[in-house]
């Protein structure tokens, strides 16, 4: 009669798939340990962005600052270098140099005459805004109430620096806040030119492997974006500037060169800065006769035709993906949040964002699907 076999401690324990027995491993636990990292690293970019909004909204509207100065910086030295053959460093220190050169220059020439015109023309237009208000209430006394309850101070205080503590426009509003923030856009984005490949390795390196060459091309095509972007703007303010120049003085309209430099810095802002360029040289207007502010309008509005047709084409190629309303709204989201300079980047932040979201987003997870081909069907019916 055998012996029943006992197992003995030398001999594997069969899986009984208790709890107790070795546990056989999931092969889908690498993917879902791959999609919690990914949801993880979403929530924590999103707390992030959060809680630099609600605590240090200056620092993003003006890293942002130094980066496009970066770029802009980036792509002149690489034109130039391409242009004369020289180094791409070498051509970096000519652009630089030429830069401050001319800013030394204007500010030695033009600067301090300025600089004395700008308070005369505050003067003036706090006269003039004082004066306008008088006769609307003499002819509207219904809004008497609602004009004393917002002074013109309050309601420019609140457009210029936001809604969410901004202190940005408050620093640009003196002299050394200015300076400050003027050094930091400068060294920022020179710092980001004069190593651009380094800090661009930097940024694709955080990446997944497979992507980092994607995100490499996009980030190149953002900054070519912006450089042709800044282009268009600077060709924009040198042609209102100079004719705004001419007509104003034309027109008798006082301190024509202090309102036409106004109006070519205002002009960096598409949509809402014409608008506000025309408001001092019509306020001033009114002092030179019932007309005048009616000439004021007709010359602002025949330049913006002409920088349309001459300077449109050459930026539609890279604005042809922003719908107007978009950039509108994004504009207000902006100015609600940062002020008058989240006016003025609005339109390079969502040139770059729509960038982003059309090559990662619309090219990979919509064009090739099932959406154009009902889209179509659609159009056809």
């Amino acid at each position: 009669m055998t012996a029943a076999h006992s197992p003995s401690f030398d001999e594997p324990a069969e899986s009984t798939g208790s709890p107790s027995g070795p546990k056989l491993r999931d092969p889908g636990e690498p993917l879902f340990i791959r999609k919690t990292l990914i949801v993880a690293s979403i929530v924590s970019a999103f707390v992030v962005a959060f809680l630099l909004l609600a605590y240090a909204p200056d620092a993003l509207i003006l890293t942002f600052a130094a980066v496009w100065f970066g770029c802009v910086l980036h792509f002149a030295a690489k034109t130039l270098s391409r242009w004369t053959r020289l180094p791409e460093r070498w051509s970096l220190t000519v652009v630089v140099s030429i830069l401050i050169l001319l800013t030394v220059g204007f500010f030695a020439l033009l600067g301090w005459q300025l600089a004395g015109r700008i308070d005369e023309l505050a003067t003036n237009l706090q006269e003039s805004v004082q004066s306008l208000l008088k006769n609307v209430e003499k002819q509207f006394p219904q809004v008497k109430g609602l004009i004393r309850r917002t002074p013109p101070e309050k309601a420019a205080q609140v457009v210029l620096g936001g809604q969410t503590g901004s202190t940005v426009s408050g620093l640009l509003a003196t002299p050394v806040g200015f300076a400050i923030n003027v050094l930091y856009i400068f060294f920022t984005g020179l710092y980001l030119a004069a190593s651009h490949r380094m800090y661009l390795n930097g940024l694709v390196a955080l990446v997944p492997v497979h992507r980092r060459a994607k995100v490499r091309h996009v980030c190149d095509e953002a900054g070519e974006a912006l450089w042709g972007w800044t282009l268009a703007r600077i060709a924009s303010m040198v042609l209102v500037g100079v004719l705004s120049w001419i007509g104003l003085a034309l027109l008798g309209i006082p301190m024509a060169a202090v309102l036409a430099v106004l109006t070519a810095l205002l002009v960096f802002i598409p949509n809402i800065g014409p608008v506000l360029s025309l408001l001092p040289p019509m306020l001033l207007a009114m002092s030179q006769g019932a007309y005048a502010p009616l000439y004021v309008v007709a010359l602002y509005t025949g330049i913006q035709l002409v920088e349309s047709y001459l300077i449109t084409p050459i930026i539609h190629q890279h604005e042809d993906n922003l719908a107007a309303a978009l950039v509108i709204a994004v504009q207000l989201l902006f100015g609600i949040l940062f002020g008058l300079l989240g006016v003025a980047f609005a339109m390079p932040i969502a040139l770059v964002a729509m960038l982003f979201v059309q090559r990662f987003y619309v090219e990979r997870g919509l064009e090739g699907t099932n959406v154009e081909r009902e889209l179509g069907k659609h159009s056809e019916g």
